[in-house]
């Protein structure tokens, strides 16, 4: 959010042929040990880590917040920004995504399902039995919902060989 956690002021010289150069030259020529420099990244990282400290209960909970309206992906994207030099917030954001994923899984599964079965029911032939499969294919093995994923890819099987007098095979990520 463009916040200024600590600053340094260097002086360089650098010359070329270009401004470009002169800038490449200048900067090259900041030497990286140099106490200040050492001292402005040691205090900006801990300044970061103390706004990580201060600020997680409130990133915990948007990130449930997030969670509860089926925002995974955004909820998991504010976890994974969590440092893990911020420890207590980090270990707190690994068992909140912890918590998170089974419900994630299963809300996928459900949306997999329910969409594999529109496009079957609006096209119960070869084509549609395919794009069905495509989709109930990525469903995670581990999901509560995978039996009736399976139950659906069982059904569609039955009725293409009832329509077309041969056998489908529905393969499931392993």
């Amino acid at each position: 959010n463009k916040t200024i956690f600590e600053t340094v002021t260097v002086k360089v010289r650098g010359a070329g042929n270009t401004e470009n150069k002169a800038f490449i030259q200048a900067i090259n020529g900041i030497k990286t040990t140099q106490p200040d420099l050492k001292q402005f990244l040691e205090k900006g990282k801990q300044k970061i880590i103390d706004v990580y400290a201060t600020n997680c209960d409130i990133t915990l909970q948007e990130a449930q917040s997030l969670a509860n309206k089926n925002q995974y992906g955004e909820a998991y994207y504010l976890l994974s920004g969590i440092p893990s030099v911020a420890r207590d917030c980090y270990g707190k954001a690994l068992a909140l995504g912890e918590k998170i994923f089974p419900q994630y899984i299963e809300f996928d599964c459900k949306s997999k399902v329910q969409e594999a079965r529109q496009i079957w029911n609006a096209n119960q032939n070869i084509d549609g039995a395919d794009k069905a499969a495509a989709i109930l294919s990525q469903i995670n093995p581990n999901s509560k919902c995978f039996s009736e994923a399976k139950q659906l890819g069982d059904d569609i099987k039955v009725r293409i060989k009832e329509i077309n007098g041969v056998e489908w095979d529905l393969h499931f990520k392993k």
